[in-house]
């Protein structure tokens, strides 16, 4: 009995020991290669312009205070693509105040770009289009990321206020003071002057704008600001 226990048993042990053996050996013969180290993606290298040398930015009204006109101006020729998130804040029918906000990206061939800005939602069927405007703006910011042919990127972020007839606001520090009877449209401009910043406004007819402390561009040359404006460009000494 105990050898034909032996008999039986040792094929099957054999059998066994065998095929782990057949295993380890690798019968397929796999290559096993290096292992892959996975290649960051480069981060995106700043584009190398002065401040002198930014796009300006001129925003200001289309007809009325639901359209604004966004306007590149000087853009230079490194530049040959950009985006950018608009950003405002609105108040609903219940006084509720939201955030809302579009985007747009851009193709660069020339000095200047312009779009039209929508403060609200159109719908448009058969050739007629309706519009739904947000009610009391009061700012936001354009947030743009320019690229060159490399995907080098600069990054500029300009503020914008709506100021409202008899309404005060405070940039920087400083007073701005709408005089007049209707809406003025404030922004700070995407380049300096002499290292300063520049802000840029217009009025819908009946507004007047006064920036006390403030100087204006006249004729090229900067000038105390002394009486209400409809449009201009104004600057602080040491802003």
């Amino acid at each position: 009995m105990k050898n034909k226990f032996i008999l039986v048993g040792m094929p099957a042990l054999i059998f066994i020991v065998g095929f782990m053996v057949w295993l380890w050996w690798d019968p397929f013969h796999r290559v096993k290669g290096p292992a892959v180290t996975p290649i960051p993606t480069p981060a995106a290298q700043q584009l190398k312009i002065t401040s002198r040398d930014y796009p300006q930015l001129l925003l200001s009204f289309k007809g009325d205070e639901h359209r604004l006109t966004l306007r590149l101006e000087k853009i230079p020729a490194v530049i040959k693509k950009g985006e950018y998130d608009f950003t405002y804040l609105a108040h609903d029918n219940q006084g509720q105040e939201f955030e809302k906000g579009q985007y747009d990206n851009f193709d660069i061939s020339g000095a200047t770009l312009e779009r039209e800005i929508l403060l609200g939602t159109s719908s448009c069927t058969t050739g007629t289009c309706r519009y739904r405007y947000d009610k009391n703006v009061s700012g936001g910011k354009i947030s743009f990321t320019f690229s060159d042919a490399k995907g080098n990127i600069l990054p500029l972020t300009a503020p914008f206020w709506f100021i409202r007839a008899g309404k005060t606001i405070t940039v920087a520090g400083h007073q701005v003071i709408n005089k007049g009877q209707n809406i003025c449209l404030f922004s700070q401009d995407l380049r300096p002057s002499d290292g300063h910043k520049v802000y840029r406004f217009s009025c819908l007819p009946g507004g007047q704008l006064f920036a006390p402390q403030a100087q204006y561009l006249v004729n090229g040359q900067w000038q105390p600001f002394k009486t209400p404006l409809v449009k201009g460009m104004v600057s602080w000494e040491g802003e």
